[in-house]
């Protein structure tokens, strides 16, 4: 824990990384970065790289304290606030500009598409659909690991892309439904 609020609740420019978690699953050893305040444009990389370093360095100290032979895991970081500057809009806006290609490409999957919805009885349902339309197969379940598990049985992808939209689709369908919030799938670009 990085944030001591005896000096920092009063300080205005407090740490920004507020806390550094390690925890061993498996034979890895995972890190979690929490952030109150992130600098996108101008901190974003150098952050995530100096983290991975020392997520590398706490594993070989423990290998070499312990006698393991860990190897760095899974890495997340959460922002609290993650923005970009004022002072860095343009340069920000240039890179986006430069890269926004990779955004408008549409690469359609020759097998089909899937369409993702709530059902009024509070499952979440997928239809599998030819590229003109055609329904041609239907799953539906109450709980989106168990959806994904049944329609990648199916071996329906062409591309693990594919695969990862439709994880990612349906986890944003489950939060939906246990929020009781409108879900609304995120379309191609135009």
């Amino acid at each position: 824990m990085l944030w001591n609020p005896q000096t920092d609740e009063e300080d205005e420019h407090g740490p920004c990384l507020n806390l550094l978690a390690c925890n061993i699953h498996g034979d890895e050893v995972f890190m979690t970065a929490v952030f109150r305040s992130q600098d996108l444009y101008g901190a974003w990389v150098r952050n995530v790289l100096g983290l991975m370093m020392l997520q590398k360095e706490i594993t070989e100290r423990i290998n070499a304290k312990y006698g393991t032979s860990y190897g760095p895991g899974r890495f997340s970081v959460l922002s609290v606030s993650a923005h970009i500057y004022r002072h860095d809009f343009k340069a920000a806006s240039e890179v986006v500009r430069e890269h926004e290609w990779h955004a408008n490409r549409l690469l359609l999957d020759p097998k089909g598409l899937f369409v993702i919805s709530i059902t009024p009885k509070k499952t979440i349902k997928v239809e599998y659909r030819s590229n003109d339309g055609q329904l041609l197969e239907s799953f539906e379940e109450a709980d989106g690991a168990s959806l994904y598990k049944t329609i990648a049985n199916s071996e329906i992808f062409s591309f693990f892309v594919h695969s990862a939209y439709l994880g990612y689709q349906i986890a944003k369908a489950e939060n939906a439904l246990r929020a009781g919030a409108p879900y609304v799938q995120d379309g191609a670009p135009e």
